[in-house]
């Protein structure tokens, strides 16, 4: 056979080249394949992204993210409680009056439990609520201990709030009002706004301790001025203001003229050039008769 013969002969069989293209140097491409049309790849995109939409709209429903966390949080408890972690000794510092009840009460715990179940932030808030603490401090102190650190309120003063007494520190918080008897010593306070202006008052009669001590009460008269009530029935009334001055004033007057030690019913202080003096009505009545 002659070449060109032989070239006659090496035809590919029918069809092969339907659909090629040639190229430039006279061969053929390779048919091409047909492309996704634009509506089916934006079917499989959403196809991929309907599990991740899914799956977010599932963390979105409200507390869907909680119970995971609260499911993950009581697995780590009860692992740990496994391990030996629970709550064997619950140590304070700083306690003196606070009742050791009141304190485990605001913890929530008992002995045994897993020490992880104490929550520090939210026992320390309880415990703070309790009258005698001022501030408090919870931490655990693994494996198997609870300290607590306390700052108790300091007893102020007896303040007397529909007919009942109470307790309060020097800022006007209610500590107690059920041991109240054990606080007799302390100077009683009357009135609305009594246990927020009782330290300038009692502060300046610091001044006198031994006066002061007759002192049976402080009403607050008008949230304006104090009328002060001693052991021996004198009522001392006070000028608005300088609660200093007037006390120095009033402590002269009772010792230059002995007013504990005569029937005197009221001093009047109010005005500022002369002091008014009343007699107690028995007194009044021999002397009108003389």
């Amino acid at each position: 056979f002659s070449t060109s013969q032989q070239r006659s002969c090496r035809s590919k069989p029918a069809g092969a080249n339907r659909g090629a293209t040639p190229d430039r140097r006279g061969g053929r491409r390779a048919p091409r394949r047909r492309p996704f049309t634009r509506p089916r790849r934006w079917m499989l995109k959403l196809a991929a992204l309907l599990p991740v939409a899914a799956a977010g709209l599932w963390l979105a429903l409200p507390g869907t993210t909680d119970r995971i966390m609260d499911g993950i949080q009581a697995g780590f408890v009860q692992a740990t409680a496994g391990a030996g972690m629970t709550v064997q000794r619950v140590y304070t510092d700083g306690r003196r009056r606070t009742p050791v009840d009141a304190i485990l009460a605001a913890l929530g715990t008992e002995v045994g439990a897993p020490i992880f179940s104490v929550d520090p932030r939210a026992a320390r808030e309880r415990i703070q609520e309790i009258g005698w603490v001022e501030r408090a401090v919870v931490e655990r102190r693994l494996p198997s201990t609870v300290y607590v650190r306390l700052v108790e309120r300091a007893p102020f003063a007896l303040w007397q709030r529909d007919g009942r007494l109470v307790v309060v520190d020097r800022a006007g918080a209610v500590i107690d009002h059920e041991k109240v008897a054990q606080f007799a010593h302390l100077p009683v306070i009357v009135g609305d706004d009594a246990p927020r202006r009782a330290p300038a008052l009692l502060d300046a009669m610091a001044a006198h301790p031994a006066l002061s001590k007759r002192v049976r009460a402080a009403i607050r008269m008008g949230g304006r001025r104090w009328n002060l009530r001693f052991d021996s029935g004198l009522e001392a009334r006070l000028p608005e203001g300088e609660v200093g001055r007037a006390w120095t004033r009033l402590a002269a007057e009772i010792d230059e003229g002995g007013l504990l030690d005569r029937p005197i019913d009221v001093v009047d202080l109010r005005l500022a050039d002369r002091t008014i003096l009343r007699l107690r009505p028995s007194a009044a009545a021999d002397e009108n008769r003389t």
